[in-house]
């Protein structure tokens, strides 16, 4: 009869998003969930310093896209895919160059792999948290 066995998380080496759901949050969520997925990363991968850097760039990107819409009238008309895009292209790239190498290394010690639907999920909720963001600064650039 097999036998059900848990992973401690001494022996577990963790965790991590590959590139398919970190496109695939990013181009839902925006940088919100680019960070999100990239600082998650760091954490599993003990590279914890790396996350405030993280955090303070998705945002600093998230502030800079909504101002530059706003401020520079023909980006308004740019379809609607194309800040996305580059954000997910941007965050692919970041990716790329400072985790994709430990996190091969990780799946080969038995490390686990978010499914593309966590990410799909983690894209909703960095959505929702840019629109709310985004509806508070609109309001308080109005004056209410």
């Amino acid at each position: 009869m097999p036998t059900n066995t848990v992973l401690d998380s001494a022996s577990h080496p963790g965790w991590v998003y590959l590139e398919k759901s970190l496109w695939i949050s990013t181009f839902i969520g925006g940088p919100l969930a680019a960070g999100y997925v990239l600082a998650t990363n760091f954490r599993t991968l003990d590279r914890a310093e790396r996350i405030p850097q993280v955090w303070v760039s998705a945002v600093a990107l998230a502030l800079f896209l909504y101002y530059l819409v706003d401020f520079v009238p023909p980006l308004a008309d740019l379809p609607g895919f194309v800040p996305p895009l580059l954000t997910a292209l941007l965050a692919h790239y970041v990716f790329q160059r400072t985790q994709l190498s430990e996190i091969n290394v990780l799946i080969d010690r038995g490390g686990g792999v978010y499914s593309k639907w966590r990410g799909v999920l983690v894209g909703i909720g960095g959505g929702v948290v840019s629109f709310a963001g985004f509806v508070v600064l609109e309001l308080i650039r109005e004056g209410y």
